[in-house]
Formats: structure tokens, C-alpha cells, sequence
């Protein structure tokens, strides 16, 4: 699974897994033996594995810049991947919009899909930091935009709309 390279939210124990099988293929691939890891994006087509996404889950998943794969694409790219001599293949559509709309929140490993220059003026954008923010209020008003914040935080990794979803 792609969530090894990615590090998915809510897949930690997936993702560990799958990265020791990542690491099993570059092993074997300096021992001399095959070994191939194609850690995979989410599939369009549902499956025993994301047959129980829910739309909050797709929201959050589009939301990193995955693009789901057709059957008959991935099936390509599973083919093509035994020419390329590597030992583990990230196989997903990215969507470089959504990772732009990130920030500075994009993975490492596909920061290079994203200028720096897009990136820094994004950030300049923002504004004034959090502690000049909160260095102007009271101690109640403080704990009111600190809990909104992270509410709003959970709330967007989870996927959902706003933060009045999350208690």
C-alpha cells in the first residue's frame, strides 16, 4: 500500500506492515535475488479492501492528492513495472492541485511534484504566526482558538466538512 511511502492517516499498522515488505524487496534486490514492492493508491473499482470507505474517507483521500486508479490502468502500470529495474514503485495517480492546496503539509516523497516557490509564497500567505495570534489574547480566549484549531485540524484529517463534527 501506498500508505507505507505516504504515511495515510488512520493506517499506521497497515503501512508499517507494508513498508517491511518494501524493505524485504530492496533486501532481496541487493542480495542479488527478485524482489519487487508496488505500493499501490486506491483503486476507482470498490474491493474487500475499500469496499467499507465511507464518502468522508474519499473526501480525505482526495484531499493528500490520490487519484483512484481504473482496473484496466493499474493492470498497465503492473505490467510496465517489471521494466523498470526498481525494487519498490509507488503505482498511484497524484493530483498536483490537491498537493499544492497542502501547503507545506505534502509527504517528502512528492515534494518534488510541487515548486518550493508555489510552496514558500503559500505559506507567506498565511500571515502572522500562531503565538503572535494568540500573544494578543486573553487566557480564555487563548483556549477558545487553540480548541478550534485542533478541532479543525482533526476535522480535516478525518475529512471532515468542518470542525463542528469533531466533539
Amino acid at each position: 500500500s501506498i500508505a507505507g511511502l505516504l504515511g495515510t492517516a488512520g493506517q499506521a499498522n497497515y503501512a508499517a506492515g507494508n513498508t517491511f515488505l518494501d524493505a524485504l524487496a530492496e533486501f532481496r534486490r541487493e542480495q542479488g535475488l527478485p524482489g519487487t514492492s508496488l505500493a499501490w493508491g486506491l483503486w476507482r473499482e470498490t474491493s474487500a479492501m475499500s469496499g467499507h470507505l465511507a464518502e468522508v474517507d474519499l473526501r480525505r483521500i482526495a484531499k493528500t492528492g490520490l487519484v483512484p486508479l481504473a482496473s484496466e490502468e493499474a493492470m498497465a502500470l503492473f505490467d510496465a513495472s517489471q521494466f523498470t529495474g526498481e525494487a519498490v514503485l509507488g503505482v498511484s495517480r497524484i493530483d498536483t492541485a490537491a498537493l499544492r492546496a497542502r501547503g507545506e503539509d505534502v509527504p517528502t516523497i512528492l515534494t518534488g511534484l510541487v515548486p518550493a516557490a508555489v510552496r514558500r509564497a503559500e505559506v507567506a500567505q498565511q500571515g502572522t504566526s500562531l503565538a503572535d495570534r494568540l500573544a494578543g489574547l486573553s487566557p480564555v480566549e487563548r483556549e477558545r482558538a487553540l480548541t478550534e484549531l485542533v478541532r479543525g485540524q482533526v476535522a480535516a484529517v478525518l475529512g471532515h466538512a468542518d470542525a463542528s463534527e469533531v466533539a
